[in-house]
């Protein structure tokens, strides 16, 4: 196959191809390596038809992938609107939350300040001359020993008792009174003369 002047033809046949056929199958699958032939003509016109679906649809798809980013910036910005009103809102209510207990605080005291007396008209006080009574008496019941009860409390328990197991001193103006310890120094000078 070396001469380029070699003559081909392309004619049908019944059963196996020969060896060195260079293309078989039908007629139309023959002709399309023919350049002006009807079956080439028809797989070109397929192919540009495929190209031009394809780049169609490259345009639907990045029409679309370009919306879908539009709708997604826009939801981002009202989601991102959303939580700014809904952090202000929280800010308002906490504020005036605040504002109310300050309020409220500030009627308390002032309700306390109404109450007392005016200190400068000491006369306009209900009634009181401003002398300190004592309305009953405290009752000492608590005070008096039962009966039935008898020995020692432990030390701990006692005021002023001294400490020990048992009582040392039976005077009780003594336990009631006891010595003060003496008084601890100031301060010392480190750095003292010799």
């Amino acid at each position: 196959m070396t001469d380029t002047n070699q003559i081909f033809a392309i004619v049908p046949v019944n059963g196996k191809p020969p060896a060195d056929a260079i293309c078989w199958g039908t007629l139309g699958e023959c002709t399309e390596f023919v350049a002006q032939s009807a079956a080439r003509a028809e797989t070109e016109n397929r192919i540009a038809s495929a190209r031009d679906q394809l780049k169609n649809d490259a345009k639907v798809l990045a029409q679309a992938q370009h919306k879908t980013l539009d709708v997604a910036t826009k939801l981002t910005a009202m989601g991102d609107a959303m939580l700014a009103a809904h952090n202000l809102k929280a800010r308002k209510d906490a504020e005036a939350k605040r504002v109310k207990a300050e309020q409220a605080e500030a009627q308390r005291v002032q309700d306390l300040l109404d109450s007392l007396p005016d200190p400068d008209n000491p006369e306009a006080a209900s009634g009181d001359d401003g002398e300190l009574e004592v309305k009953t008496a405290p009752s000492t019941e608590h005070l008096q020993p039962q009966d039935g009860i008898t020995g020692n409390f432990p030390t701990r328990l006692e005021k002023n008792a001294p400490r020990g197991g048992e009582y040392q001193e039976t005077d009780i103006n003594k336990l009631a009174h006891p010595q003060r310890p003496p008084d601890q120094p100031v301060a010392i000078s480190l750095n003292a003369e010799v």
